[in-house]
């Protein structure tokens, strides 16, 4: 009879690859989304408009001026007309991976939340509060980016330029095609990273299978 004992250690690491999974794709859409955020704030304050406010006596002025510009997104207080805080709405793109299917969106409505931290596709932990954003903050980037005043737009209800149509930047468009490239390289740095890194340092517990 022939005896053969077999050390298998390609199964074990596989395996926690695969338990690994999940976290990768969280992390890659992470990082992703981060990315392209970054960038769209970027490209919207890129843009400069030349419509102007001032509040006297308590009442808001809308006029427009050839003269000066102002950043697009721009956030004025309607009562004081002091700089809001923030003080423009591109503070308001935020990137949220979603908790089960594998996406991420960039710019739009969300509660509360606090990022993942994930490395390796480990999850580290989380980031501080991000705050949220309503249906009425997601309704003003989707006018300043596209020109379309959706009905959950301030304009739609008591609209102080009724017939005025309304120029989109597509700042997130731009950021989304300028990034393409980085987005790529992140994502397969970091499964590169962690791929190598299971092989090298994760004790698989080689299972010993005797055969004969």
């Amino acid at each position: 009879m022939i005896k053969l004992t077999y050390y298998d250690h390609f199964t074990p690491l596989l395996q926690e690859l695969a338990n690994r999974s999940y976290g990768l794709t969280k992390e890659a859409l992470s990082v992703g989304g981060s990315i392209i955020a970054k960038a769209a704030r970027s490209k919207m304050m890129s843009h400069r408009h030349r419509w102007q406010q001032e509040v006297v006596d308590g009442k808001r002025n809308i006029y427009k001026a050839d003269s000066a510009s102002r950043v697009l997104g721009s956030r004025t207080s309607h009562s004081t007309g002091a700089v809001g805080d923030p003080a423009n709405m591109a503070s308001q793109i935020h990137f949220v991976v979603a908790k089960i299917s594998p996406s991420v969106s960039v710019g739009g409505a969300h509660k509360d939340y606090r990022p993942e931290i994930y490395e390796d596709g480990v999850l580290k932990g989380h980031r501080g509060v991000v705050k949220a954003v309503g249906s009425k903050g997601r309704a003003i980037l989707h006018k300043l980016n596209t020109g379309e005043v959706s009905s959950d737009h301030p304009y739609s209800k008591k609209s102080m330029f009724p017939a005025a149509k309304h120029r989109g930047r597509h700042f997130m468009e731009d950021a989304l095609a300028s990034t393409k490239g980085a987005v790529d390289a992140a994502i397969e740095k970091r499964y590169g990273k962690s791929f190598t890194s299971a092989v090298n340092n994760i004790n698989t517990k080689a299972k010993v299978r005797h055969y004969g």
